[in-house]
């Protein structure tokens, strides 16, 4: 076999195993990492990369979790006494969560007074009711309209 032709072969082979057994490029695992802590899932990403392992991905995130483009992606967030990375995605997720749940609590505040005052309004209501009918028996003076008579 001649040189060039084993070279080749070589090549070849390289191409079809993927990066098994060598570093892969810097560039790739920032953009896989990117791509991971976007919200892709790990196997998509994998794909995407053509990965031989979507494992790499967590020891990357480790690993580079130092770098400023990783930190800028990430959030470090407190947790039953641990430390979280969190994706911007999933800290707006939740700080629009805490946003509802406000309004929720403040809808239900509203509604509760609103249910007093229609109590109230009811309770005024049967008040009067029973004025004017007091005043009708003793006086025996009929205060209501009758529309139907005539």
């Amino acid at each position: 076999m001649r040189q060039t032709e084993r070279k080749e072969v070589v090549q070849v082979v390289k191409k079809s195993k993927g990066h098994r057994g060598r570093a892969y490029p810097l560039a790739l695992r920032e953009a896989a990492l990117r791509d991971y802590l976007g919200g892709m899932s790990r196997s998509e990403v994998a794909r995407k990369y053509s990965l031989t392992d979507s494992s790499v991905l967590s020891l990357w995130k480790r690993k580079f979790a130092a770098f400023t483009p990783v930190k800028e992606v990430t959030k470090t967030v407190k947790r039953r006494n641990k430390r979280l990375l969190i994706t911007d995605m999933e800290s707006a997720q939740a700080q629009k969560i805490k946003e509802l749940e406000r309004s929720l609590a403040s809808a239900y505040k509203l509604l509760e007074e609103r249910e007093k005052e229609v109590s109230d309004l009811r309770l005024r209501n049967r008040v009067s009711e029973t004025m004017i009918d007091l005043a009708e028996e003793t006086f025996e003076i009929a205060i209501r309209k009758n529309f139907g008579s005539k």
